[in-house]
């Protein structure tokens, strides 16, 4: 009878080396996950830049579908926005097709709720405003306009090339524990034609 009761009491418990296996792979994990969330501010600035370099190169689509009613991308820097317009009409957002709501992007709303807190700043462009050519290059290819988007030390600039609408990633920069990390220039992955290039 002591017997099975001592078989019964050694059965219940965990041995201090299955603890210890257990806590290890939890640290593990902890330390693999923890840098995804503690910094919020890289991955609304990535979020923001997905959508921007989106919503460009579906205005470049477009346009090039339909060259006699070319659509450009415009910028209200203030209010944080910006939306697709008929050249014709730039300050009249067009309609989203199928949800026949106006084509307006303001980071931290709807679809782009992921980039709230960004903050657009937008240069060497004509009433912040870019707009394409039948063949999807810039209409003022004398210069490439250029994108910054932050959130407190995230930055990310995008830059139009003017000969082939493509959307560049120029700046990244990242701030961690003091020191900042750069990534390379390069096509901004995960747009429709592969960073806009045509």
């Amino acid at each position: 009878m002591q017997a099975s009761l001592r078989q019964t009491c050694s059965q219940r418990g965990f041995t201090l080396l299955e603890l210890m296996v257990a806590l290890t792979i939890i640290a593990v994990v902890a330390v693999t996950v923890m840098p995804q969330f503690r910094n919020e501010d890289r991955l609304r600035v990535i979020a923001a830049a997905q959508i921007l370099t989106s919503d460009i190169e579906a205005a470049q689509v477009m346009t090039i579908s339909y060259p006699e009613q070319p659509v450009v991308v415009r910028f209200d820097t203030a209010a944080g926005q910006y939306w697709l317009a008929e050249s014709a009409t730039p300050d009249t957002p067009i309609l989203h097709q199928p949800t026949g709501v106006e084509y307006l992007v303001e980071f931290g709303v709807g679809r782009a709720a992921a980039a709230n807190g960004v903050t657009i700043t937008v240069s060497n462009t004509t009433d912040d405003t870019i707009e394409f050519d039948s063949n999807g290059g810039l209409m003022d290819f004398t210069s490439a306009p250029a994108i910054r988007l932050q959130r407190g030390e995230a930055i990310i600039e995008l830059i139009i090339a003017p000969t082939t609408g493509s959307v560049i990633e120029t700046t990244v920069e990242f701030v961690e524990g003091g020191g900042s990390m750069e990534a390379q220039e390069g096509i901004v992955p995960g747009g429709g034609l592969g960073g806009g290039g045509l």
